[in-house]
């Protein structure tokens, strides 16, 4: 019986063929489902030439509708005169205390301002200018220290 040789140039090409073979096939199938995706969210991907030059951003389509606030809830107004702060936001037992989530709005004369619906009942609240924590120096309400918030109680 004879034997067959497979020159080294084959061999590499047919594992090239091999492993481009395997690895094509989960790639397509996984840009096809992210392109399904995208399409069914109603977002994609656009190139954006503007001012800070090309790069890529993900656009929306337009809100067509806009909900109200959850039931039983009051829109409340949270202001700060900080005109010397560069940020400032809203943290308290509405959001567990995660100031990311209310950040206020500069206004005029430093005036920052933010609305939050919030259920009836007592909530305490801080400010948190320039990543320190600080009490609401209008409201005299106050828990007692060592954790010291500000409170607010909203009527139903």
């Amino acid at each position: 019986m004879g034997s067959v040789k497979i020159s080294s140039g084959g061999f590499r090409m047919a594992f090239l063929a091999v492993g481009v073979a395997v690895l094509w096939s989960p790639t397509r199938w996984m840009v096809d489902n992210l392109r399904s995706l995208h399409a069914r969210r109603g977002v994609t991907p656009e190139l954006l030439s503007g001012p800070a030059g090309p790069g890529i951003f993900l656009s929306a389509p337009a809100v067509t509708e806009i909900r109200a606030a959850s039931a039983g809830t009051k829109p409340i107004v949270f202001r700060l005169l900080a005109p010397a702060a560069k940020s400032v936001f809203l943290g308290g037992s509405f959001n567990e205390f995660n100031a990311s989530r209310h950040p206020l709005v500069r206004g005029a004369g430093g005036l920052w301002e933010t609305t939050v619906p919030l259920a009836p009942g007592q909530h305490i609240y801080k400010f948190k200018v320039d990543g320190e924590w600080v009490l609401d120096p209008a409201s005299p309400d106050r828990t007692p220290a060592p954790r010291e918030c500000s409170t607010i109680d909203v009527k139903p």
